[in-house]
């Protein structure tokens, strides 16, 4: 068997908790990248291997950038990131590290030549209009491994069947809110990646053995979202009208 197609497949992490001892301090970030890590790494989350993970810390533009275009002959990318965002006329800005804004847009053309995934915890609030207070700063994402190798493998082949049986330019975007809305946190993690994990990993223990796509758990976190936030965060997607859509989750 050859398992060289099994690593044609990348997942990118990138996260901006802000600064430590100030009012705009995510410490739920923290928390959101372990839990990605261990998720993904895990049977259920598709058995990734620790060379297939790339993890950004307050990284520049082009730091991202250059990576992915080494790995664009992937067949599946995997962009997730936690921290620091808003709105501008409509389109959602990510704050990779200081003064690194990044628009959603340009991302997206990055991965948009092959499969992709992008979830996207952080806020999509107008910045240069929302009142934001000191108080509410400190709770908003706005500016300022298990199982046995036969296990292991057979999640990974079928993890890998799951993706192959999607449209070879399937796109879709997962995010935390609604534009014009702030991205909620507790000492759990964000609002939305708590809930998302949380789901993913329910459905994961309670359906029989089958791959589980993205949209169905992003599906199942909204309600648990707009409770935790008191209906002040409602989580969107955008992607593909297709039969096969992204996996997620994977249950053996």
């Amino acid at each position: 068997m050859n398992l060289s197609l099994l690593r044609k497949k990348r997942i990118i992490l990138i996260y901006n908790e802000g600064v430590e001892g100030t009012q705009s301090y995510l410490k739920g970030v923290l928390e959101d990248i372990k839990n990605y890590q261990g998720f993904f790494k895990s049977i259920e989350g598709g058995a990734w291997d620790e060379n297939e993970i790339k993890t950004f810390h307050k990284p520049s533009i082009g730091q991202v950038k250059t990576y992915i275009e080494s790995v664009a002959d992937s067949e599946f990318l995997l962009v997730v990131f936690c921290g620091h965002g808003c709105s501008y006329e409509g389109e959602t800005i990510l704050e990779f590290g200081a003064g690194q804004d990044l628009p959603l847009s340009e991302l997206h053309t990055w991965v948009k030549h092959t499969r992709n995934l992008i979830i996207c915890d952080c806020c999509r609030v107008a910045a240069e209009l929302e009142p934001i207070t000191e108080s509410l700063k400190a709770r908003i994402r706005m500016f300022s491994v298990g199982g046995t190798i036969t296990e292991r493998l057979k999640a990974k082949l079928e993890y890998q069947k799951a993706i192959r049986a999607t449209y070879d330019k399937i796109s879709t975007i997962g995010y935390a809110a609604s534009l014009g809305e702030t991205a909620g946190e507790f000492s759990k993690g964000g609002y939305y990646s708590y809930s998302l994990l949380n789901e993913a990993r329910e459905v994961a223990e309670s359906t029989v053995p089958g791959v589980i796509s993205f949209l169905e758990c992003h599906f199942k976190a909204v309600p648990v979202v707009v409770k935790l936030s008191k209906d002040k965060q409602h989580p969107e997607y955008d992607a593909m009208r297709l039969r096969s859509q992204l996996p997620f989750v994977i249950r053996i």
